[in-house]
């Protein structure tokens, strides 16, 4: 059996790939795929330091992507494993950022109207803390390394020729390795659960309306104090409101909405949800939040469009605005008093699929 390796390479700021190629017959597919790609770049600013002070580095990133598929009649089943490492040769040695992603996807098909898919994708990131021990408050870069968990689940009902249903369940985990008040754990660990259903109706061959309604809950897990009043206090500010532990920011949400998706052509697709937000935080006080007016619930607009257009076979690439609530890193709002619960924001965003 003969296998064909391809190498190509650029210079400075090139690419090099190895993949594994089955040469022969071309009816048969191999359940496995390996591939592996070497380059290098240049980081003017690799510490996130302000001018004048801010250093570049020259480095290389290596990524390794074990993929395998499994296929029988109505179930696929693909598993894949991703690591993507960055060597900055202006650190010391062995300092070392990664980024490990691991993810399993299903797909099963009961029957031409009942279909199932389900998800998990692991994440772990590892990013050492930079300082310069010369000037270690000149040094932004956040110790960000961090556990993400993702888990979905997805069952599709087609009732009638144009009348089908969704109904969806997720989980998120955020695991921020660092601790203390204040910090990434505190601000930021938690677990997000999202139940939604909806009922689609096919206008056309192109377009399909919906409605729908989600209910999300989150639940933080962090026992850490939101906010460290000695670090604000260094800072000239005295916060007159309670220290709060994260368990403030734990909330329950209500999402109604309708929305459509248009497919323009078979490569070129679109889709956009309009609706409200109600939001309530069960834990939160005035004596957290102070006397400023902050609600502890409130109703808000929620929207969220994208357009996608696939450009390859399996390949595809994304754009989108969203506007909702989103957690926050910001302990305390303002000059320090008031303890933040979350933040409305409007988004834009986008992902390639190669």
């Amino acid at each position: 059996m003969k296998r064909l390796l391809t190498c190509a390479g650029l210079a400075a700021v090139g690419a090099a790939s190895v993949h594994a190629q089955f040469v022969g017959d071309a009816g048969v597919q191999k359940p496995w795929n390996v591939t592996a790609k070497l380059r290098g770049f240049y980081d003017d600013n690799y510490a996130t330091l302000p001018s004048p002070i801010k250093v570049g580095s020259y480095g290389t990133e290596f990524d390794l992507n074990p993929r395998y598929t499994f296929q029988h009649e109505n179930t696929t089943v693909e598993a894949s494993y991703d690591y993507d490492g960055l060597f900055y040769a202006d650190r010391p040695r062995g300092n070392l950022d990664s980024n490990h992603t691991g993810q399993l996807t299903l797909k099963q098909a009961f029957s031409d109207r009942i279909k199932l898919d389900a998800g998990d994708t692991f994440v772990y990131s590892d990013q050492p803390f930079l300082i310069d021990p010369s000037a270690p408050a000149n040094t932004f870069r956040a110790v960000a390394s961090a556990y993400h968990n993702t888990a979905n689940m997805g069952l599709t009902v087609k009732l009638t020729d144009t009348l089908s249903s969704r109904l969806g369940y997720s989980n998120d985990i955020y695991d921020y390795v660092n601790s203390g008040p204040g910090s990434f754990s505190a601000l930021l660990d938690r677990m997000d659960q999202v139940v939604s259903g909806d009922l689609r109706y096919q206008l056309s061959e192109r377009t399909t309306a919906l409605v729908g309604y989600q209910y999300e809950r989150v639940d933080q897990t962090s026992h850490d104090f939101l906010f460290d009043p000695s670090a604000y206090q260094a800072l000239g500010f005295n916060p007159s409101v309670a220290d709060p532990t994260a368990r403030i920011r734990d909330s329950y949400a209500h999402y109604v909405y309708a929305g459509v998706d248009e497919s323009f052509t078979t490569r070129l697709t679109a889709q956009a949800r309009v609706g409200a937000e109600y939001i309530d935080f069960p834990n939160a006080s005035t004596a957290y939040l102070g006397n400023t007016g902050v609600r502890s619930h409130y109703l808000d607009p929620y929207a969220d469009g994208s357009m996608s257009y696939q450009y390859g076979e399996g390949s595809k690439v994304t754009l989108g605005v969203r506007h909702a609530s989103n957690q926050t890193y910001v302990g305390l709002l303002g000059v320090g008093q008031t303890s933040t619960l979350d933040v409305a924001a409007t988004t834009v965003y986008g992902s390639i699929t190669q």
